[in-house]
C-alpha cells in the first residue's frame, strides 16, 4: 500500500499519519525481518506496548479498500438497510414488497406464459414475487442460470401486464451483478437467447420487447460487444441513459448490468444515476463466490419499500478467495464470508452448516432458501450421487445421457481400460496402488517428491484421453475435462498431454486441463479428476486442501456422463500423525471432503465402477524417472 494511501486510510479512523519505520536486523534462516520505528498515536489508540517485539504480517492492497472502508464507517448511521437485513435476514426476507399483492395476482392471471418453467422454478418464481429476499440454491447443472434469465423475461410481462391495464407501478430497474464480468456477460447472453427464442411461443412476445438492458463497463473488445446491449461507463450512464428512454413511458422497465462497483459508482457519480438508488429488484449471481463486504455496495441500493434481492449460487461449492489465513468465525456473520453464506439462516437464525444424516447430507437452509431440483446436467447414475448430497428431491432430468461411443469399441484395449472406459459406469473410481517394493528407487522418489508423483499421474491421465478420443473418434464431437487440485498437477498434464497434437487429430473435441477452482461453473461430458497423492507426509501436510468438500463437490459434479476419479491408498486412508494409525470419522469430522471422497468410492464400488490399477516397476522405468 502506498504511504498516500495509508494516511487517507488511517485519517478516516482519526489516526493520522502512518508510522515511518526502518529494518533493524535480519535472521536469514527463519525468515525474520525485524523493523524499527517510533508513533505515539499508534502506542497510544491502538495500545501497541513500547519495545515490545510484533509479527508484521504481509496484507495484499485492494484499490477498492478506502470506498470499502469508508461505506462500513457510514453503516453506523446510514446504511440501516444492510445492518437490518444482516442481522436477522429471515425477519427482513420474509416481508412482502410493496405492491406485492397486484403482482401477483398478475402472476397468476398471465400463468399460461411461464416460459417454460418447470414445477420447481414456477414454485420458485413464485416465492421471488412475494418476498423481499430470496435465497436461489441452485445446484451444479440445475439451470439456475436459465432460472434467472426466465425470472427477469417473466418479472418484465408482469409488470407491462399491469401498466397496459394502467395499474402500472412506475418505473423499475432490474439490477444483475456478480462478482466478476464473465458471470454478468453470461447471463445477459441467456437473458437476450431466451428473448428471442423461449418468450415468442409463450403467447404474449409484445409484452416483453423491446427489452431495455443498460451494461456498465466490462466492454471486451476481443469478444465483441453483445447486441441488443447499451454499453456506457459508469461516469456516464446517468446522462446517458435516458437518451434510449422514451419520457413518455412512465412504467419503463429497465435492466442495468454490471459489477457491485461499477453500480455504486453510476448510483453515486458526480452527476448521479437516481434511478439506481432505488432498485425495484437486485439480482446477485454466483453469490457464493461474492464476498459480502462488496455486496453491501449494490444492497445498499435497494428500494427499503419495494426492493426485491435475489442471490443465486451455491454454498457447497467454493467460495470467496480470500488472501491470507484468517481464523474461523464462530459468530453467525463470517466477515470472511460470501453474501449468499452470510444471508442462510435457519429458522432460529443460526448459519447453514453442513451435517451429515445417515451418509446423506442434511440442511436447514431456512425460509428464504428455495433449491432448484431439477438436474439438467447428469445422466441417471451421476444423477443419483448427487441425490446424496443435493437431497432426493434434486431430479435428474435427462437420465440416458451417455457417452457418444457403442459398447464394442475399443475391444483391442486393456482390459481395465476398456472397464475404466465403460459408457455404463459413469461413476468410476481407479485407485492406483504403487508397488511396495523397498528396492525400487523410482517408487520411493514418487512417495517423497509431489513433482514425480505428478508426472506418474500425468502420464497414466494422458493414455486415458488418448484412449477414451481413440473411442469416440475424430467425427464426434465431444468434450473432456482434466481437474486437479494443484498446478504441479497441472503443468505435468499438459507437458503429458500433446493438446496441438489432439486438436489436430480430433478437431471436434474440446479438451480443458485447468485446477478444480477453474473448473467451477463448467461441464464436460468426460471428466478426469486427479487426486493421485502417494506419499503420507504430502497428504497430512495438506489434509484442509485437499478434503475441503467444496472442492470434492466441484470436481465430482462437472460430468454430464462420466466421472473418472484418481486416487491412491494414502488418499482414502491418510495418516494424521507419522507412524500412527488411520483416522475414523470422529477423527475427521470437520473434513466433510473425505466423507465425499469415501462415499464417491463406495458408490462406484457398488456400482461396479470400481478398478485397482497397480503401479509397478515396469511402468515407472518407461517414465525414466
Amino acid at each position: 500500500m502506498k504511504y498516500d494511501d495509508m494516511k487517507d486510510v488511517l485519517n478516516i479512523y482519526g489516526y493520522g499519519a502512518p508510522a515511518v519505520v526502518g529494518i533493524e536486523s535480519v535472521v536469514y534462516d527463519k525468515n525474520i525481518v525485524y523493523v524499527k520505528g517510533s508513533y505515539d498515536a499508534m502506542t497510544v489508540q491502538l495500545g501497541v506496548d513500547v519495545d515490545k517485539k510484533f509479527i508484521l504480517e504481509r496484507r495484499e492492497y485492494a484499490p477498492n479498500l478506502n470506498t470499502t472502508l469508508k461505506k462500513l464507517v457510514a453503516m453506523n448511521t446510514e446504511s440501516k438497510l444492510f445492518l437490518e437485513l444482516i442481522t436477522d435476514p429471515n425477519k427482513w426476507g420474509l416481508e412482502s414488497p410493496k405492491f406485492s399483492n397486484d403482482v401477483f395476482l398478475e402472476s397468476i392471471l398471465s400463468s399460461t406464459r411461464q416460459y417454460d418453467m418447470t414445477t420447481s422454478q414456477d414454485h420458485t418464481f413464485t416465492r421471488v414475487i412475494r418476498q423481499r429476499m430470496n435465497i436461489i440454491w441452485g445446484p451444479p447443472g440445475s439451470g439456475k442460470t436459465q432460472f434467472l434469465a426466465l425470472t427477469i423475461l417473466r418479472y418484465i410481462d408482469i409488470m407491462r401486464g399491469l401498466s397496459l391495464k394502467g395499474q402500472g407501478k412506475g418505473p423499475q430497474t432490474i439490477v444483475l451483478t456478480a462478482l466478476t464480468h464473465s458471470a454478468i456477460d453470461n447471463l445477459v447472453a441467456r437473458v437476450l437467447k431466451l428473448h428471442e427464442t423461449v418468450a415468442p411461443h409463450a403467447g404474449y412476445e409484445s409484452m416483453i420487447r423491446p427489452l431495455l438492458i443498460y451494461r456498465i463497463g466490462g466492454y471486451n473488445q476481443a469478444q465483441g460487444q453483445q447486441e441488443g446491449v447499451i454499453t456506457m461507463s459508469a461516469a456516464d450512464f446517468a446522462a446517458k441513459h435516458t437518451k434510449h428512454e422514451d419520457p413518455r413511458d412512465q412504467d419503463v422497465v429497465r435492466i442495468v448490468c454490471g459489477t457491485v462497483w461499477g453500480i455504486r459508482k453510476a448510483a453515486f457519480a458526480k452527476t448521479p444515476a437516481l434511478c439506481l438508488q432505488n432498485i425495484q429488484m437486485l439480482m446477485i449471481d454466483e453469490g457464493s463466490q461474492l464476498l459480502t463486504v462488496d455486496a453491501l455496495h449494490a444492497i445498499e441500493c435497494l428500494d427499503p419499500d419495494a426492493g426485491r434481492l435475489i442471490v443465486a449460487g451455491d454454498h457447497l461449492q467454493l467460495g470467496p478467495v480470500i488472501v491470507g489465513d484468517y481464523p474461523p468465525s464462530s459468530q453467525t456473520i463470517d466477515p470472511t464470508g460470501s453474501i449468499m453464506k452470510n444471508l442462510m439462516r435457519t429458522a432460529k437464525n443460526k448459519r447453514v452448516d453442513l451435517q451429515w444424516d445417515e451418509n446423506r447430507l442434511a440442511l436447514d437452509v431456512g425460509p428464504c432458501t428455495s433449491q432448484l431440483q431439477d438436474n439438467f446436467r447428469m445422466n441417471k447414475q451421476l444423477g443419483e450421487f448427487m441425490q446424496s448430497i443435493y437431497g432426493p428431491s434434486f431430479r435428474v432430468q435427462n437420465p440416458t445421457k451417455a457417452l457418444p461411443y457403442g459398447e464394442f469399441r475399443g475391444m483391442s484395449f486393456p482390459a481395465e481400460i476398456r472397464k475404466i472406459l465403460d459408457r455404463d459406469l459413469s461413476a468410476t473410481c481407479v485407485e492406483l496402488q504403487l508397488t511396495t517394493d523397498r528396492q525400487c528407487q523410482a517408487a520411493v522418489k514418487v512417495r517423497a517428491n509431489t513433482r514425480t508423483a505428478a508426472i506418474v499421474e500425468a502420464a497414466f491421465v494422458a493414455g486415458l484421453v488418448d484412449y477414451y478420443l481413440t473411442m469416440v473418434g475424430a467425427q464426434t464431437v465431444t468434450s473432456v475435462f482434466v481437474a486437479v487440485p494443484h498446478h504441479v498437477q497441472r503443468l505435468a498434464i499438459l507437458n503429458a498431454v500433446d493438446l496441438d497434437r489432439l486438436a489436430q487429430d480430433y478437431p471436434l473435441a474440446k479438451i480443458k486441463v485447468d485446477t478444480i477452482e477453474k473448473m467451477q461453473g463448467q461441464e464436460a461430458d468426460f471428466v478426469v479428476v486427479g487426486f493421485a497423492l502417494f506419499g503420507d507426509a504430502t497428504v497430512t501436510k495438506e489434509l484442509r486442501h485437499l478434503y475441503s468438500v467444496h472442492r470434492w463437490v466441484v470436481a465430482l459434479s462437472r460430468a454430464r456422463c462420466k466421472t473418472v476419479l484418481l486416487m491412491t491408498p494414502e488418499m482414502l486412508s491418510p495418516r494424521i500423525v507419522d507412524g500412527g494409525s488411520s483416522p475414523s470419522a470422529a477423527d475427521m469430522d470437520y473434513l466433510d471432503g473425505w466423507g465425499l471422497l469415501h462415499a464417491f468410492e463406495k458408490y462406484s464400488r457398488e456400482t461396479g465402477g470400481k478398478t485397482v490399477y497397480p503401479i509397478g516397476r515396469e511402468f515407472l522405468e518407461l517414465l525414466q524417472l
